[in-house]
């Protein structure tokens, strides 16, 4: 109910803020460039919103604008008004928090975040929201030992090849699960490699999940996106797969992989 009323309290708002300034945005572009102006806000939101859930659309719809700024005033004005409920005033404030650290933010400022953060946990110290800022805080503390940092186009390009990577993977392999197309595509196989082959020795569960499980460690070494692919260690395990399950209904495609690999290795 507290986000329910907020999200209406801030749409409010934004529609008096917003409203005549909207136009602006896409003034002087052509039909070509404001559909990649719309694509582009469409991509740092969802990168946005994947990378924070806490964000209310309001917020994830401000940063992908590059307009983080104003919606920062309108919570301000719903935190300084005395006539609101506590509740509303400390979800604006963690909003502000929220909005300042995330990574997609192309104005953001950890420091920032921190005050408000802190403030939240000083004028509101029985709110839920405070066990979350703890997190929040401990993930810029984090931010900081890491000598690393990219700024928000950067991010995105990384998201953007990583999206690219998945979409190969499930051109080449549509028999790959989520688990291993999610693998590959951050170049971490080797992740979903060791899940898959905890899971081929659990015998406590069903044989068919295990025989995926195999299967699934030959399609991931013999896929072309994965940066370590193997085709003689996927050869390997679809033989595995033929030897431990020959009853196995992936034995047919297992098999069909073991001749065109055998064929390249030749």
């Amino acid at each position: 109910m507290r986000l329910i009323l907020i999200m209406i309290y801030v749409g409010l708002l934004q529609a008096c803020s917003w409203g005549a300034t909207t136009p602006l945005v896409i003034a002087g572009l052509g039909i070509t460039e404001y559909a990649q102006f719309k694509s582009d806000i469409r991509e740092r939101a969802e990168a946005c919103q994947a990378s924070e859930e806490d964000l209310l659309p309001q917020s994830v719809n401000a940063i992908s604008k590059g307009d983080a700024d104003r919606i920062i005033r309108v919570y301000l004005s719903i935190y300084d008004n005395d006539e609101l409920p506590a509740n509303m005033q400390a979800e604006s404030i963690y909003q502000i928090g929220l909005i300042y650290m995330n990574e997609y933010n192309q104005d953001r400022d950890d420091d920032q975040a921190i005050v408000y953060f802190n403030r939240l946990k000083t004028e509101y110290p029985d709110s839920q929201l405070c066990a979350h800022v703890d997190e929040h805080l401990a993930i810029i503390e984090n931010r900081r030992m890491n000598s690393f940092s990219y700024d928000a186009d950067t991010l995105l390009a990384f998201r953007d090849a990583v999206k690219e990577r998945a979409q190969t993977c499930v051109a080449e392999e549509a028999a790959l699960l989520p688990l291993s197309i999610e693998a590959i595509s951050h170049k971490q196989a080797s992740k979903a490699v060791n899940v898959y082959l905890d899971m081929v020795k659990d015998t406590s569960l069903a044989t068919l999940e295990r025989e995926q499980a195999l299967y699934q460690v030959g399609l991931i070494y013999m896929n072309k996106v994965n940066v370590h692919k193997d085709n003689t260690t996927a050869l390997y395990y679809f033989k595995q797969l033929l030897s431990r399950f020959p009853d196995s209904p992936y034995c047919i495609d297992a098999q069909g992989h073991v001749d065109t690999l055998e064929a390249a290795l030749d």
